[in-house]
């Protein structure tokens, strides 16, 4: 529905035939002829991703995952690498406070000797690419943000994403 894919009142008489009849939504929508199982596929994965990346709002919590037997055999193949779905993540969702409380101003970066992902995985935009190699313990993360020439939120996001995939570690 929010991809304008459906109206509001099919969405409705799907989930409730759904509920009444213990199936799933989207397989209501497809007996329907509203959807075909490819776009299905599509827009549970949209879905997934979503609430993905909700969870980068989150300050602090607990989760449950709880999977029913066919959502355990049914593979649903996201179209970004967890790197980059990590990077966006913070990115958009981190605001300045918080960057500053995981990454303070005073902090020395240099190359994680560890990294949790490879650096061919991440996608980098050139200027992102260019202040990595400036990324090697001498500068504190106040100095590079002046490095990059970017706003400093936008800058620090990187910063911290490359220290969350631990691309980056600081240096102790």
């Amino acid at each position: 529905m929010r991809a304008g894919k459906i109206e509001e009142a099919t969405l409705k008489k799907a989930a409730d035939q759904a509920a009444r009849s213990r199936q799933r939504t989207g397989d209501v929508l497809i007996a329907m002829g509203t959807l075909s199982d490819e776009e299905r596929l599509y827009y549970v994965g949209q879905q997934i991703k979503s609430i993905l990346y909700s969870l980068f709002a989150w300050e602090e919590g607990s989760f449950h995952l709880s999977f029913q037997a066919r959502a355990r055999k049914e593979a649903i193949k996201l179209d970004i690498h967890p790197a980059n779905l990590i990077v966006r993540g913070i990115k958009k969702l981190y605001k300045l406070p918080r960057l500053k409380r995981l990454l303070p101003p005073d902090a020395r970066l240099l190359p994680s000797p560890d990294p949790a992902f490879n650096l061919s995985d991440v996608e980098l935009q050139a200027w992102e690419a260019h202040l990595l190699p400036r990324c090697d313990g001498t500068r504190t993360v106040a100095d590079l943000i002046k490095l990059s020439g970017k706003p400093e939120n936008e800058a620090w996001a990187t910063l911290v994403a490359l220290q969350s995939l631990r691309v980056l570690d600081v240096r102790r």
